[in-house]
């Protein structure tokens, strides 16, 4: 018999996080579920631990070398066999009730299998746990997700959806806000305010800005995805522009932490020329503070202005 959720869980060098995230998924009180692993052929103990959990449930995949996270994914979901598909990052965890929650959800929308669901979520750092709730759903859905961002572990959608789309191996980052606008275009939107999926903040974040440069990738995608005919009908301007210019600040942050002055400079420029309508005063203020000389004054050296 097929179960009713399949849970994908693609991972890469998670030892350190991965027992956490599955016993989280083992310990659901809805039991009707397959978790599949989809390892990028990591170098650490990762396997080991996974492969330590004795359950019929679990299933493990290896990939022949390291893939980006979507091949993981995609993997995953052609290999699973449940009726609605989740998603969940190795480093991410599920209270208790959270497969009860979406089936007891589902089951009230009358099973519809036309549908993608999506929920809020909680945040998890040092130890303090606290709920964020998903922005006003306002305008067409290929709008909303391109201006905020849904976490992978927030939705649950029907196979028959997922299985006819890929997520973008072009794509290193977005590629998951470049699905959800996909599968929009042709499928109802419906949100679920439950809260039981957590997200963890942690400094390996692959999606931390001051480590990884993780808004230069979203800047190359959005500027790729923005190109697309089957988004720019349902794209403004004013949305893209606030987009854009969001990602030059997350680039600006990171080499305010990791790179010379010069470099800071030169996006502080790029970010007043072509965006100046946004946070004009604060990217002059950024830019006095990166000056090599100005920069020293007590008044900059003493201020936080991103």
């Amino acid at each position: 018999m097929e179960p009713y959720f399949s849970i994908i869980i693609p991972t890469y060098n998670r030892e350190k996080h991965i027992s956490e995230t599955l016993k989280s998924v083992l310990n659901q009180t809805f039991c009707d579920f397959e978790l599949l692993i989809i390892d990028n052929n990591s170098s650490d103990k990762t396997e080991d631990i996974v492969c330590s959990y004795n359950d019929k449930r679990v299933f493990f995949f290896q990939n022949d070398q390291n893939y980006e996270r979507c091949f993981s994914r995609n993997r995953g979901i052609q290999l699973a066999k449940g009726k609605y598909i989740l998603l969940l990052d190795s480093d991410d965890l599920y209270e208790s009730d959270h497969l009860s929650n979406w089936h007891n959800f589902i089951l009230n929308n009358d099973n519809n299998l036309n549908c993608f669901y999506v929920s809020d979520k909680k945040l998890l750092k040092e130890n303090e746990l606290y709920v964020q709730l998903n922005p006003i759903f306002i305008g067409h859905p290929v709008s909303y997700f391109f201006l905020n961002p849904i976490i992978p572990g927030q939705v649950c959608i029907p196979s028959i959806i997922l299985k006819k789309h890929s997520f973008r191996n072009d794509l290193l980052i977005f590629e998951d806000a470049a699905m959800w606008m996909v599968l929009s275009i042709n499928n109802k939107v419906v949100f679920n305010h439950i809260s039981s999926f957590i997200y963890r903040l942690h400094d390996d974040n692959s999606v931390n800005e001051t480590v990884y440069n993780a808004y230069f990738k979203r800047l190359i995608a959005i500027r790729k995805i923005t190109k697309e005919q089957k988004f720019t009908s349902f794209l403004n301007r004013k949305s893209i522009r606030y987009s854009l210019n969001a990602c030059y600040m997350g680039v600006i942050r990171y080499h305010i932490a990791n790179s010379s002055k010069l470099i800071q400079i030169n996006w502080i420029l790029k970010s007043l020329f072509f965006f100046p309508d946004y946070g004009f005063k604060n990217k002059i203020l950024l830019f006095f503070h990166s000056s090599p000389i100005i920069g020293n004054l007590n008044y900059f050296k003493n201020r936080k202005l991103y």
